[in-house]
C-alpha cells in the first residue's frame, strides 16, 4: 500500500501531478487557499487564467500546460468530483501557509 497525501496547494498539487511527480491515485485531499466552484465557467475561467498567464500577478504555475487545457481541466475535475479538493475558505477558515507542499498520512494503529 502506498502512503496517502494531503496536497497544500492546488496550483503546484496539480502540477506535480501532471509532471508525474506525484500519482492521482495516491492523493487523499488538497487543501486549498484556492476558493472556487469548478462548475462555474467563470470561475475556471478565472482559475485557468491566473495559473497560465505569466504577469506578475498570479501564480502561473501552469503555464507550461497552457495549450492542455482539457487535460488539466479533467484532473481538477476528477479531483473535484472525488471529494479531494477541500476549501477552508468555505467554512470561514483560512488555511494556513505551508513550507512544505505534500504531507503523508499517518495510519495510527487501531486501540
Amino acid at each position: 500500500m502506498t502512503n496517502q497525501l494531503v496536497g497544500h496547494s492546488l496550483s503546484r498539487c496539480v502540477l506535480d501531478i501532471l509532471e508525474g511527480r506525484v500519482k492521482e491515485e495516491d492523493v487523499e485531499v488538497i487543501i486549498t487557499r484556492t476558493r472556487f466552484n469548478f462548475y462555474d465557467p467563470d470561475h475556471w475561467e478565472a482559475i485557468w487564467t491566473g495559473y497560465t498567464r505569466r504577469n506578475p500577478f498570479s501564480n502561473n504555475v501552469w503555464v507550461n500546460f497552457s495549450e492542455e487545457q482539457e487535460r488539466v481541466r479533467g484532473l481538477v475535475g476528477r479531483l473535484w468530483d472525488d471529494g479531494k479538493i477541500h476549501q477552508p475558505r468555505n467554512f470561514g477558515a483560512y488555511p494556513l501557509r505551508v513550507r512544505n507542499i505534500w504531507s503523508e498520512l499517518v495510519q495510527c494503529p487501531a486501540q
